[in-house]
């Protein structure tokens, strides 16, 4: 789902919702935007991969997310969810 507020737009999957406008990081592979979760309201992270990366590059965020997963450090983030959005 995705909205207009002024020059940013607010997007939002299952579970969390974001703000274009909030962004964290940037790299050659993804953008970090501050998000919300929808029932908690905790702040968190958001990491959408750029379409590229989907489409050409698949095994970088699956090698990604299977590192994250089983590091478990204080300094190392964590892993709370993963969503796919499939597009038609």
């Amino acid at each position: 789902m995705m909205t207009t507020t002024s020059a940013h737009i607010w997007q939002s999957s299952e579970k969390y919702r974001w703000n274009t406008g909030d962004v964290l990081g940037r790299g050659a592979t993804a953008v970090v935007y501050k998000a919300r979760h929808l029932t908690t309201g905790e702040v968190c992270a958001v990491k959408l991969f750029h379409d590229r990366v989907s489409q050409h590059y698949a095994a970088v965020p699956h090698r990604e997310i299977e590192l994250l997963q089983r590091l478990k450090h204080r300094n190392v983030i964590s892993i709370y969810n993963i969503e796919r959005e499939v597009r038609i």
